[in-house]
């Protein structure tokens, strides 16, 4: 039998035996404490859960206000870019405008086609009394996927009516890609105002 003479003995024979660990832990503690590592994991993993939720639903909430701020004033827009707003053009025009791209010799399979139509902004404006247009992507921030929708459906615009079509994306911040192509020009960024919850006063 093993003799214990110190303290440090006792704890040195409780790491070599995790078994008689075990046990003198269920000796001194109580049930409740006993499962308080378990409950605690599972509460964390739903408070994990929760947040993971409500971010998303932030998320929505800030892509709904970009998107209505850059709907609510698309002139804006337009005149960032020195054209006359006219018009934001319908789904309707949306699917004029696809169809005639593959009269055009575009070839857009139906996703393309559907998603085309889905675009968040098309503006028709004027410049020096020509119709020009701007193929917008909103979103709080914009990430290639917009991007790449506002140069794909710009490229639409350009072959379904012989025209300019300058593509953007209008959003508080971007991503450090979408950055370097407003930077360089091939995109437009439409800097949207960080309009964010409203602070509480007590």
């Amino acid at each position: 039998m093993t003799q214990l003479n110190s303290f440090e003995d006792l704890l040195a024979e409780l790491d070599a035996n995790p078994e008689w660990r075990d046990a003198l832990r269920e000796r001194i503690l109580t049930d409740e404490l006993t499962r308080l590592p378990a409950e605690f994991n599972a509460f964390a993993r739903r408070t994990g859960e929760r947040m993971d939720r409500l971010e998303g639903d932030m998320g929505t909430i800030k892509g709904n206000q970009a998107r209505a701020d850059t709907l609510g004033r698309a002139d804006d827009l337009a005149a960032d870019l020195g054209l006359i707003y006219r018009r934001n053009l319908s789904g309707a025009d949306l699917y004029r405008m696809a169809r005639a791209a593959q009269r055009a010799g575009m070839n857009l399979n139906q996703d393309t086609m559907r998603s085309f139509r889905q675009a968040d902004l098309i503006i028709q404006g004027q410049r020096n009394g020509e119709v020009e247009y701007i193929a917008a992507e909103i979103s709080w921030t914009a990430d290639s996927r917009d991007s790449n929708r506002a140069m794909r459906n710009a490229g639409i615009v350009r072959a379904a009516t012989g025209r300019p079509c300058i593509a953007a994306v209008a959003s508080v911040r971007n991503t450090n890609q979408v950055q370097e192509l407003a930077d360089s020009g091939a995109i437009h960024w439409h800097q949207l105002e960080d309009r964010g919850p409203a602070q509480v006063e007590g």
